[in-house]
């Protein structure tokens, strides 16, 4: 078994742990980081801000291998964050540079900083994995920034560039589904004034309001349901 210890000494968890050998990094990699998923439920971070410490003082990381054992549990506070280390993460959003953004968040760094913040760079741009990072290390599905982006939220921007895997992502997240931007335009709106059925079909299911306000051509969603099919990424 492995036992998962507070800094308090009460045990947090226990999950079983064969003892043979892994062979493949591959495989130690997924364990490491399946444990700290699990985690969250009992401590209520994500595994950015997780640490988890062996008996002998040595930091467990995303590429050793579990065994059987008694670990503690280390929870983190997010870091100071610099302006330039703030834009980073924005810039690493934009570009869709997975492996980039993945390591900042270890620092652990807070997502939601940057303005416009990384979450609405990533989703106006389509880039899924980004996008589930930033929401994993607790990235608000429902933030906005009115310079760049009119007030929109991560949702508004995904549908209305027809990019439907995200959208999917932000609305499991509890993205709000109706919420509107500076010029009273909701998710809606913008998928059905640019064609991406595919993407207004989510939003329906999702319960979207219909006739909540007026739409980027000044008509109701309503009546462009049946609009003429988009390219849904």
């Amino acid at each position: 078994m492995l036992h998962i210890w507070n800094i308090s000494g009460q045990e947090v968890a226990a999950f079983p742990v064969e003892a043979k050998v892994q062979e493949t990094e591959f495989q130690k990699h997924l364990q490491v980081h399946e444990l700290k998923r699990r985690l969250e439920s009992f401590c209520g971070l994500p595994r950015f801000r997780q640490r988890l410490v062996h008996e002998d003082g040595t930091l467990l990381d995303d590429h050793d291998m579990l065994r059987p054992s008694a670990v503690q549990l280390v929870l983190l506070a997010f870091c100071p964050t610099s302006a330039s280390q703030a834009a980073e993460l924005v810039d690493a959003a934009r570009s869709g540079m997975t492996s980039t953004v993945e390591l900042l968040l270890q620092r652990p760094q807070d997502p939601n900083l940057g303005n416009p913040a990384p979450l609405l760079f990533a989703a106006d741009n389509g880039h899924l994995e980004v996008a589930r990072l930033l929401v994993e290390a607790g990235a608000d599905a429902n933030i906005s920034e009115n310079t760049v982006f009119n007030d929109a939220t991560p949702l508004i921007l995904a549908c209305q560039n027809g990019h439907f895997q995200v959208a999917r992502l932000l609305l499991r997240a509890k993205a709000d589904v109706d919420k509107a931007d500076l010029d009273d335009v909701t998710p809606l709106h913008l998928a059905c004034h640019y064609g991406h059925l595919q993407v207004t079909q989510l939003l329906l299911e999702a319960e979207a309001v219909v006739d909540k306000s007026r739409s980027v051509a000044g008509s109701r969603p309503a009546a462009r349901v049946q609009g003429k099919p988009g390219e849904d990424g």
